[in-house]
């Protein structure tokens, strides 16, 4: 509570009000408030929408002119912005040269968080959040020390959007159904990840809101793998750090035979 309104009376006694802050996606958004309690921003994708085919509303563009600031990705991973924003005063994207797979879910990549706040907080004149700053380098420990005992753990995606996330904890994917949702799964892969689940090489599946429930239920058909259940747009999250935990929480128990 008291670092809550520390925060606050920080942004108020800046003189800083940022009622017409836009955030494009909500882990993004979910990120700023746990780094800044005070601060009101408010999301453009609506719950349960996706990023990879998503086409804005009139009302939306209207809302989107009328935002003091926007925070959004970049023109590489959200097409659909980048005429809109092309010239808007305000507008902070999070990663320009960002292609569909490096950067499509940077706020994932636990070495790219802070750097994110950075960015954000030169862009809005914000104070520093150091209590944020604080409380992610102790999470980033407990998770660490967590996720040693599953070093080893065969673990496929159904697309790389825990890729970096996994990796920088030391649990490399061992394979994804697909890089991109939109593209159809190859015969030839499908095959291949057919024998890894059948075989008993795959131990964790972890599964998305945009899964091809079809393919995965396939794979999964005779095999003894478990299921982890991933929403790499944290719908539904408190906040960023209750988010990141509840990873950990879920590898566990998708991991235990």
């Amino acid at each position: 509570m008291k670092k809550h309104l520390l925060a606050f009376c920080l942004l108020f006694a800046a003189g800083i009000s940022h009622a017409q802050t836009m955030a494009s996606v909500s882990p993004v958004a979910l990120l700023m408030r746990s780094a800044w309690p005070g601060i009101d921003v408010v999301t453009l994708l609506p719950p349960g929408a996706s990023p990879h085919h998503f086409s804005l509303k009139p009302s939306q563009v209207a809302e989107v002119k009328k935002a003091d600031h926007v925070i959004w990705l970049g023109a590489g991973l959200e097409p659909y912005l980048a005429k809109l924003l092309a010239d808007q005063k305000g507008a902070l994207a999070l990663s320009p040269k960002g292609d569909h797979h490096d950067a499509e879910h940077i706020w994932l990549d636990p070495a790219q968080v802070l750097p994110l706040l950075d960015k954000i907080q030169q862009a809005l004149h914000l104070p520093e959040p150091v209590q944020f700053k604080r409380d992610f380098a102790v999470l980033d420990e407990k998770l660490r020390e967590r996720l040693k005992p599953l070093a080893g753990a065969q673990i496929v995606a159904y697309h790389p959007a825990l890729e970096s996330w996994l990796a920088y904890y030391g649990l490399p994917l061992r394979d994804v159904i697909t890089q991109d949702p939109e593209q159809p799964v190859g015969s030839r892969h499908l095959s291949k990840l057919a024998a890894d689940f059948a075989s008993g090489k795959v131990q964790c599946l972890i599964s998305e809101p945009e899964s091809n429930r079809a393919v995965e239920s396939k794979l999964l058909s005779g095999s003894k793998v478990n299921v982890m259940q991933f929403d790499p747009m944290a719908y539904g999250a408190k906040d960023f750090l209750g988010f990141y935990a509840a990873i950990v929480d879920d590898l566990h128990t998708c991991l235990q035979h």
